[in-house]
Parts: structure tokens; C-alpha cells; sequence
């Protein structure tokens, strides 16, 4: 029976898809890296962050990766107000699993301090129990401070299960010996999603029957 639901947060619970593509073509442009569509990034997007730049032809031989870390992340945060949205049916999904008992987390890539005014900002905070996210604003990844919440809080993995939107979340949620339910609309492709699950689900009405 599962009591503990790990969300991951960007492209699962927040909408901002659209925007990372935006920055990543920008800074692609200003670096002089040819652009590339959308679905490039759902086929390629992964963690840790670094990789993926090296994929998209960013030559971090000549490119400080601290530098275009800082770029990427100001420019998010300065349109994160207008730019990023709740997926639809997300409050009334979250508002469900609360009243049905179960414990939420969030589990993010995102520095701890920004993932807790993100969560505020965009007023879903009060539902999670607790928040997990990162100590820098590289995107290295989530599983080492996944695993370290899970042994610290005593958390039965049989009695959880990990929803994400990458590959890199599968990883996470088999790390942490759960089941992991990816979601298809967020940054990876439901094709790239596939290679790794079959798990998937296109909305939270189909996520919550999947529960």
C-alpha cells in the first residue's frame, strides 16, 4: 500500500518547459552554439546538467560551466513569476492525495532555499510535508540527498513511490528502491520515457487511478 508520494518539481508538478528551451536556445545563441528545436531538448535533456550541455554542442573546454550555470539560473528566476504555470488539474490532484492521507515530498535538483520560494510563489507549499533539494545551482542531480532524506526519516521505499518527468528521476526513484511513475509531459519525450518504463502517464486523473 503506498503512503509516501516523491514529486519531483520542475517539468512534473511546475510548467517550465517552454521557458528552460528559451534560456538554453539564448545562451546557445550568445555562445555560438547552433540552436535547436524542441524536440532535440525532450530527446536529450539529462543530468547531470553538465552532460547535457556537452550534447548540445556547448565546448566546456572553452565555456566556464560555473559561469553559464549562474546565466541559465538568473535569467529562470527573473521570469520565473510570468514564464512558469502549475499544469492544469495540479491543486485539485494535490488537494486529493492530502485528503486520502498521503505523505507528499518534493524532490528537486533546484538549489533547497530557491525550491522553497518557488513552491510559495507558486502557492503549493502547504501540501508537502517536507522539501528535498539541492545545495548548488549546477544540476549534478538528486539521488545522494534522496537517499540520505529516506534513511533519515526512516521512510519505508515499499510504501513509496517516485514521480518524475526525466530519465534522471527513474534513476532517482530506482536508487531509492521505489516504484516510479513518469509523467510525458514534461522534459523528456514520451519516447525517450519509454526506453526506461512503462510506467507513463499523461495527465494526474491517469497518475491518481495509477496510485
Amino acid at each position: 500500500m503506498i503512503k509516501n508520494i516523491f514529486f519531483d518539481f520542475n517539468g512534473t508538478l511546475l510548467d517550465d518547459v517552454q521557458l528552460t528551451f528559451n534560456i538554453e536556445n539564448e545562451l546557445a545563441i550568445k555562445y555560438g552554439v547552433p540552436t535547436f528545436s524542441m524536440e532535440t531538448y525532450l530527446n536529450i535533456f539529462c543530468f547531470p546538467v553538465k552532460d547535457y550541455y556537452i550534447k548540445v554542442g556547448f565546448d566546456l573546454d572553452k565555456i566556464d560551466f560555473d559561469i553559464l550555470s549562474k546565466e541559465f539560473m538568473n535569467e529562470f528566476y527573473k521570469r520565473f513569476k510570468t514564464e512558469t504555470k502549475l499544469y492544469d488539474g495540479l491543486i485539485p490532484f494535490l488537494t486529493r492525495l492530502k485528503s486520502d492521507g498521503y505523505k507528499l515530498y518534493v524532490v528537486s535538483a533546484t538549489k533547497h532555499e530557491d525550491l522553497i520560494k518557488q513552491l510559495k510563489e507558486k502557492g503549493i507549499d502547504m501540501f508537502f510535508d517536507d522539501f528535498i533539494g539541492s545545495n548548488n545551482i549546477q544540476g549534478k542531480g538528486k539521488i545522494d540527498y534522496a537517499l540520505d532524506f529516506v534513511k533519515e526519516r526512516n521512510i519505508d521505499v515499499k510504501e513509496s513511490v517516485f514521480v518524475g518527468d526525466t530519465i534522471h528521476d527513474y534513476e532517482v526513484g530506482k536508487a531509492l528502491n521505489m516504484e516510479v511513475i513518469l509523467v510525458t509531459f514534461g522534459h523528456n519525450s514520451k519516447e525517450l520515457l519509454s526506453t526506461v518504463s512503462k510506467n507513463l502517464v499523461f495527465d494526474y486523473q491517469e497518475l491518481y487511478k495509477m496510485l
